[in-house]
């Protein structure tokens, strides 16, 4: 048995134990054994319980039964340990998905949080076929995708402006957050060209590599990127590198999704 099995075996017996509790609609898998994204590293267990409120701990441990329970618990997140294997269940009222589901591509804080995580959990149990309805409810529509495209020019062509200010008074600690930041945007329209929320840059190489509409050297890029320093000449090459990256995510945009508005946005960055 291999390392993705054996935890998505102990996983689905958790999920039926968890299940049984009345409060608990379905369950899920979020993180890497949602996407399939387990490594030689991946030690933990992530699920999420759809409820119809939180269930207290004393009464969802009386479904779980015995089981080596972390002193932490909140009404939130119950973490259970097997050995070196830690499992995090996560409890979710339907009420806090539904108020997620506003599609809108301004409301990041919604889609890292919520529609991210409804996109890519993997259902264990689903008692009412509640996860395959709020499913449908967040479908990734052609103008969400043009709306936070030109969003994310918009914020790229800001930070680049901000960028070059930095650069001049030679502000080290704040530059690089900054770079991180212009990475992020890149990586996010990536995802909306191929119509997937983004959550953070866990396992975006990944992701990317599965991704049909990308640019053809976005991996490799994105790593050189990433390796470069915050030195005088790394500096300089990572802007280079970065306009290059920039200039060519355009030309794609323009052809995947021509009625985007984002000449205005990169005319800043030049």
């Amino acid at each position: 048995m291999n390392e993705y099995e054996n935890l998505k075996r102990i996983g689905i017996e958790i999920a039926r134990k968890i299940s049984r509790c009345p409060k608990v609609k379905a369950v899920a898998f979020i993180g890497s054994l949602a996407t399939e994204f387990v490594d030689k590293y991946s030690k933990d267990i992530d699920l999420v319980c759809i409820c119809d409120d939180y269930p207290s701990v004393k009464e969802r441990r009386r479904y779980l039964g015995k089981e080596n329970y972390e002193k932490f618990a909140s009404k939130f997140m119950e973490i259970v340990k097997r050995k070196e294997i830690q499992i995090d269940i996560v409890f979710r009222p339907v009420y806090w998905f539904e108020s997620a589901l506003k599609l809108d591509p301004y409301d990041e804080g919604a889609e890292r949080s919520c529609l991210f995580l409804l996109q890519n959990l993997k259902p264990i149990v689903d008692k009412e076929n509640l996860i395959k309805k709020m499913k449908k409810k967040i479908k990734y529509s052609d103008e969400y995708k043009r709306k936070k495209i030109e969003f994310c020019f918009l914020i790229l062509s800001n930070t680049w402006k901000i960028n070059e200010k930095l650069i001049k008074r030679n502000d080290i600690a704040c530059l690089g957050q900054r770079f991180f930041a212009l990475l992020e945007r890149y990586v996010q329209i990536i995802f909306a060209l191929n119509k997937r929320y983004y959550s953070d840059l866990k396992w975006v190489e990944k992701f990317i590599s599965q991704f049909k509409i990308k640019p053809k050297n976005a991996l490799s890029n994105i790593r050189k990127f990433s390796k470069l320093g915050n030195r005088k000449e790394e500096i300089k090459e990572k802007m280079k590198l970065l306009k290059q990256m920039i200039k060519e995510l355009a030309e794609l945009v323009k052809k995947e999704v021509p009625e985007a508005k984002i000449e205005k946005f990169l005319e800043r960055m030049t």
